[in-house]
This record gives structure tokens, C-alpha cells and sequence, in this order.
């Protein structure tokens, strides 16, 4: 690893390591950018934290040319079943492992997440774009006029060095530097609840469910996750009475596991306790500096969702922040992506907590009375999926701000492998015929960053919608769906870009 020159300057710097960090600067590297990532540990973490992700977020790693491997690291879920103490099944998160979902994957998987980061770095070590300089941590981080500069100490030497850097973004989880700098603080959205984690490899012949379990327990809640290959999770909420540093000690660890798993038949990866929270920053942009991921969010781990929710943030920044470095967006582009991911992570967070609270009742007639009412019901759920907030490319009275489909054809090939990591355009040959020339004007001055996809692949896509065209940002949400030339029109015009510079992987 290259040391840090004594005044070296980047367009991006991103703060933290992580997974959330590493998507963010692949997705900036392909397009050019030259951004650096400081993270104070030296390797990737190798035991297991996150476990989940949806089939948005695999087209998200999908854009980085990640589809075959991920074939190997993902597995399929079967879903979650709800349980009570007595075993009645009081909510059904059902899902097919051979179902092909909108977003041409499977609807959820769970995955190591080592496995999966180390994919994203050695992606990032290839690049001659981007760096991840580990062993780096930043002390202080300060805005000025016309950049911002950080102080980065090297871990082993503890010499430091400044970084200067046009934009900055904290993914550096809950215990950001960026946050405080901003002036930004957490909003408290739930109850603050410790549950221990236990992560297991299992032997082999040992058997154990093959669909995720919440075990909604007034005794004790906890949870079962099926992790690929031979890992297993179970986590349980820590109890009034429980004292937190021996519940992680080996013997009360198998005590708890012993309905399940024996100790002699799985090996003890890691045991830890953690807090479930639901925050939100109350701030996610200030001047030059940015928050994702958990440094702007967190929510308890029901529905798998809080990497997910910082991968889409990466996801919505990074073709942004690419067009204001290079000129061809002013930089009020980026005042779109709190407006924006605000309400959508918040959705998430709400969803989270209110499953946590049907699982985490303690009261036995409290519980008693949740099981009567959820008894009686539908006893289904299914995922939500909220829309993005409202920006100057999101208006609530259009089809803008709703994810996109992504199909899959006969020949296993996604539609998104059109378009690159660009804005794309799917049209029927008829509506482009029929176009105004000042909109075909448009269309062509936009040059590499819109890729046009007409014809059969066009009609394929199109057959499953109510348009007859798709406009779809790079994050892969739309920008516009309709069948008029009025209405292509007016959602070419909302593209923020005034140039031909291209976001593309070859710009």
C-alpha cells in the first residue's frame, strides 16, 4: 500500500472500508473518478455481520460485473416463519429459491459477508482509479472554501498525513467523524434493544431448518437465520437480569443453543452483542461533505435491510457526485440524494421496528393477546417497496422514483447488461419515430450517458409494462414510464446532465 504523500488531493474521499464503502468506490472508479477510501483496519473483517441482501442489491453488484461470482458466494432464501412459544405460526414470510424475481434475481438471499467484500476489494485493487488504504484512520476532517482536508494517521507508524479531497463521504458507520463534523446528529425512531449474536459452522449430516425462523418468544425472542454452506445464526434478546458480559462466555453461549444445535456438533465462529436501534441522521449532506450507510442510518436486522439500505445509497450518490466532478452537473444535483434516500431508508426503518416490536414482546398476556389478534388474520407479509422521496428528478405525480424491472432472457441474460452503468432508454421503434427533432437533439447531446435500446429487446422489456418507453437512471430507478412523445419529452428533460461528458465505464 502505497503511503499517503505529505499534501495529496483526490475528487473523492471516502471515510471507512466497509461494504457500503468498497460499492461506492468501485461504482466511482468505473466512471472515472479519482477517489480514495481510508479505513483504520488493516484486512477485511473475517467473521460474518451482515447476511442479507434483496434482489435490488444484486443488480447493484451485478453493474460491477460481479454476476458470475456472485453465483457462488449468494444463496437463495426459503423466507422467514414467525413462531410463538406454543408453535403456532403467526406470520409467513414465504419465498421460492428458484423464483426469479423483478429485478432478474431471486427476491432474497443470504450470503458471508467476507466472502462478498472481499469480491468488491480485489475489484477495487484492479482498478487504476480508486484506492482502499487500510491501516488509515482519520482524526480531523475540515471543510474549507473550495475543498475539504483530512488529517489521516497511519495505524502502524502513527505519522499522519493530510488528504485533500473536493468531496467527502462518511461510511464510517455509527461512530462517524463525518456526523459530528457535519453538525449532524441521530433521530431516534425505536427503542434501543442489546440481543446477542452467535454465528456457527455445523457440522456435516447435522440437521437444521432450511427457511429462517423468528421465534416470537415472551420467555426470550430470538431468531434463526440459514447461512450458506455450514453457517448458521442464531441471535437472542438479552433479558432483564442478563448480565451482557457473561451471555457472551462459551458455556451460557451453547446453554442458549442447545434446543437447536449440540456443541459438539458445530464449531463457534463468533458471539457477540449488539444493539438494535432504528435512527436516522438528521442531516445526510452539509457543503462538501456526505453521510451513507450506517453513518446515516441504522435499523434492527429483522428484514435484512440496514446494508441494503446503505448499498443504495452508494448506489444513488455515485453517478451523482461522478457528473458534478466532472462538470456535467452542477453540484445542486446533490441536493437530491438526502431528499431522496431520506424517505426511502426511512420506510425501512419503520417496517424494521415494527416487526421488531411483534417479536421482542416480553409480557406473557401481552403476547397472548398479539397471538389472538395475528391468529385471526391473513398470517402473510410480504416485502414493502418504497419509492423514492421527493427531488427535482422525483415528482410524486409521475412513474418517477419507483424502481425498474430488469428482465431475463431465454439466453440467462439481463436487460441491464444493455445498459451498462449508464441512464438507459427503452423505446418502441414507432414512439422514437414520431419524436420532435428538438427531443431526438436531446437524446443524441446526451451521447455516452443515455444508452437507447430499441427493437425486439425494447419490446420485450416494454411488453410487461403500461408504456411505451422506460427512461431508468443509473441507479436503476425511473426517471420516466409512459407512451406519449409529450411524456418521453418531459422525462429526457429531467436527465441533470448539460453535457456530453459520459458516466460510463469506459468515459
Amino acid at each position: 500500500m502505497p503511503p499517503l504523500a505529505p499534501r495529496e488531493h483526490c475528487d473523492v474521499a471516502v471515510v471507512g472500508g466497509g461494504p457500503v464503502a468498497a460499492v461506492l468506490l468501485n461504482l466511482l472508479g468505473d466512471r472515472g473518478i479519482r477517489a480514495v477510501a481510508l479505513e483504520h483496519q488493516t484486512s477485511v473483517h473475517h467473521l460474518p455481520r451482515a447476511v442479507g441482501c434483496d434482489g435490488e442489491i444484486a443488480r447493484v453488484l451485478q453493474s460491477l460485473g460481479l454476476a458470475p461470482q456472485l453465483r457462488e458466494v449468494l444463496r437463495p432464501s426459503r423466507g422467514m416463519s414467525f413462531l410463538n412459544e406454543e408453535g403456532d405460526l403467526l406470520l409467513d414470510w414465504s419465498m421460492s429459491p428458484d423464483r426469479v424475481g423483478d429485478q432478474g434475481w431471486a427476491d432474497q438471499y443470504t450470503y458471508h459477508q467476507p466472502a462478498v467484500e472481499q469480491l468488491l476489494r480485489d475489484r477495487i485493487a484492479a482498478s487504476e482509479h480508486v484506492q482502499l488504504r487500510t491501516g488509515q484512520r482519520v482524526t480531523r476532517v475540515t471543510e474549507l472554501a473550495d475543498h475539504v482536508e483530512l488529517e489521516v494517521q497511519d495505524v502502524a507508524a502513527g505519522s499522519s498525513r493530510t488528504l485533500a479531497a473536493d468531496w467527502v463521504v462518511g461510511c464510517d458507520g455509527a461512530g462517524s467523524i463525518v456526523r459530528p463534523t457535519m453538525g449532524s446528529a441521530y433521530q431516534n425512531l425505536g427503542p434501543d434493544q442489546p440481543w446477542l449474536v452467535v454465528d456457527v459452522v455445523i457440522d456435516e449430516g447435522v440437521q437444521t431448518p432450511e427457511k429462517s425462523v423468528q421465534y416470537c418468544w415472551p420467555s426470550r425472542p430470538h431468531m434463526y437465520l440459514r447461512l450458506p454452506g455450514a453457517r448458521r445464526r442464531w441471535e437472542f434478546m438479552v433479558m432483564p437480569g442478563d448480565d451482557e458480559a457473561r451471555l457472551t462466555e462459551e458455556q451460557q453461549i451453547w446453554s442458549l443453543l442447545e434446543p437447536y444445535v449440540q456443541q459438539g456438533q458445530a464449531r463457534l465462529e463468533r458471539a457477540a452483542v449488539y444493539r438494535f436501534r432504528s435512527m436516522i441522521a438528521s442531516t445526510w449532506r452539509s457543503g462538501r461533505l456526505m453521510l451513507a450507510g450506517d453513518a446515516a442510518h441504522l435499523q434492527p436486522p429483522m428484514l435484512a435491510q440496514g446494508l441494503c439500505s446503505g448499498i443504495r445509497d452508494a448506489a444513488n450518490l455515485a453517478w451523482k457526485l461522478a457528473a458534478v466532478v466532472t462538470g456535467a452537473a452542477p453540484d445542486t444535483l446533490l441536493d437530491t440524494y438526502e431528499a431522496e434516500r431520506e424517505p426511502h431508508v426511512r420506510a425501512w426503518v419503520l417496517e424494521a421496528t415494527r416487526i421488531a416490536a411483534i417479536v421482542q414482546v416480553t409480557d406473557r398476556e401481552l403476547a397472548r393477546r398479539r397471538d389472538e389478534v395475528m391468529l385471526s388474520g391473513e398470517r402473510v407479509i410480504s416485502s414493502i417497496r418504497p419509492g423514492l422521496g421527493a427531488s427535482a428528478l422525483v415528482s410524486p405525480d409521475t412513474t418517477s422514483g419507483v424502481l425498474s424491472r430488469q428482465l431475463v432472457t431465454d439466453d440467462g441474460g439481463r436487460s441491464d447488461d444493455h445498459l451498462g452503468q449508464d441512464f438507459g432508454l427503452f423505446v418502441t421503434d414507432s414512439l422514437l419515430a414520431q419524436l420532435a427533432p428538438d427531443v431526438r437533439a436531446r437524446i443524441d447531446d446526451l451521447g455516452d450517458a443515455l444508452t437507447v435500446v430499441t427493437g425486439p429487446a425494447a419490446d420485450r422489456y416494454l411488453s410487461g409494462t403500461s408504456g411505451s418507453f422506460a427512461l431508468i437512471r443509473p441507479d436503476r430507478y425511473l426517471l420516466g414510464l409512459g407512451s406519449t412523445g409529450d411524456e418521453l419529452a418531459a422525462a429526457v428533460a429531467r436527465v441533470p446532465l448539460a453535457t456530453t461528458i459520459g458516466l460510463g465505464a469506459g468515459a
